[in-house]
């Protein structure tokens, strides 16, 4: 179980329950305890889910188990079940990409992060994928002198996929790990990229400059039709930056945006991964553990705030520079670590989801961002906001 360190949720009315998605929760609305035996006869479908118990429905009496359903995983202390009826608890549709490294399709990029069609003829999961900039249009094809999106095994030492094999890559400068073949340090760009920013804006700390231009920007956007026992979905994120601490409260505020349409009805953006004050991953995100200490004198000085610019924060890099131990960032730059984003279904229907990442202000200091282990989740895993946690 992942430790909680930071729960964070969109301002309006708070779920009911316990807080904690993990706590007390599984499978099959699942809460722990013997499943009561369910009577059904052979051909009477009594959960109203479309399958008897002929069909091989083999718990008619709860209508998120069927045999269309998808396998949600086990979580906290709830009682496994086998909601898609094939004799087995817990197992993942085998989903890797095709081809890894940069040289991958948008198909290759979804099925890295475990979002795919399962086998046989249900008609949910991956509709269409593909790569575009910030304004929706499709992304250029790749250079040779940095390659914004990649599919990889592992990026440095440390930083290992959540599930699977492998991994996506976004970034606004070289996708791969380690040094940037053709760049300036810690910087690749194309100043011609410049684009206006995408809705909902780009977010700063309040009082601190916003930029009006952003620059290399990649983006993988999915459609999705949701498995009919689907009440949401997870999905693992860790944002790597050259930008911190230096550009906090500056217009240097590189960000990365996971934004799903249609935006349910109460939520006060489309963005699905954010920390307090609804701050996205930027350098302005809290917490950012892993980073070199000895950096501290570099915090904030690119503020243009005449006072009143944030203030070293005494757990400054508190969990040090070992996760970016071949990553090209150790020297000069942070990482948030691995974060697990939990985000309710709130209508019925197809979804479109844009991972989308961008510079800010100039296309200097980079940043990347590792996406894995899409999920499907059912109702007893979420609440009514998205929740962003700490691993």
């Amino acid at each position: 179980m992942a430790l909680m360190l930071a729960a964070f949720r969109c301002p309006g009315p708070e779920p009911q329950g316990d807080p904690d998605p993990f706590a007390g929760t599984g499978g099959s609305d699942g809460g722990g305890g013997s499943a009561p035996v369910c009577d059904a006869g052979p051909d009477e479908d009594r959960d109203q889910d479309g399958y008897s118990v002929a069909d091989g429905d083999c718990d008619d009496c709860n209508p998120s188990i069927h045999p269309d359903a998808v396998e949600v995983p086990t979580r906290g202390n709830a009682t496994p079940a086998d909601e898609n009826c094939d004799g087995m608890i817990d197992e993942r549709v085998a989903c890797e990409p095709t081809n890894v490294g940069v040289q991958v399709s948008a198909e290759d990029a979804a099925h890295a992060m475990e979002i795919c069609d399962p086998p046989g003829d249900r008609d949910w999961g991956l509709l269409s994928a593909r790569f575009i900039l910030a304004n929706g249009n499709a992304a250029p094809p790749m250079g040779n002198t940095y390659q914004q999106r990649a599919v990889v095994p592992s990026f440095g030492s440390e930083l290992n996929p959540r599930v699977g094999g492998n991994m996506l890559v976004l970034s606004t400068g070289h996708a791969l790990p380690g040094g940037q073949p053709n760049c300036t340090p810690n910087s690749c760009g194309n100043m011609d990229s410049v684009a206006e920013p995408p809705d909902p804006g780009i977010a700063t700390l309040q009082g601190c400059p916003i930029p009006s231009d952003i620059y290399d920007d990649i983006a993988l956007e999915v459609k999705l039709r949701p498995p009919p026992n689907a009440r949401g979905f997870a999905f693992h994120t860790a944002y790597l930056t050259h930008e911190y601490p230096q550009s906090i409260c500056s217009p240097f505020v590189d960000q990365f945006l996971a934004l799903i349409e249609p935006k349910p009805g109460g939520w006060a953006s489309a963005n699905m991964v954010f920390g307090k004050d609804h701050m996205p991953l930027s350098v302005s995100f809290d917490p950012f553990p892993h980073c070199e200490q000895s950096t501290s004198d570099l915090w904030a000085n690119l503020c243009e705030l005449m006072d009143g610019c944030p203030t070293l924060p005494n757990n400054y890099c508190s969990q040090g520079a070992g996760l970016l131990a071949g990553t090209g960032f150790a020297d000069s730059g942070a990482s948030t670590g691995w974060l697990e984003t939990i985000v309710p279904l709130a209508e019925e229907g197809d979804i479109e989801i844009r991972f989308l990442i961008f510079d800010t202000a100039n296309t200097a200091r980079d940043s990347t961002v590792l996406i894995d282990g899409f999920t499907w989740l059912d109702r007893t895993d979420v609440g009514s906001f998205p929740v962003t946690k700490v691993e």
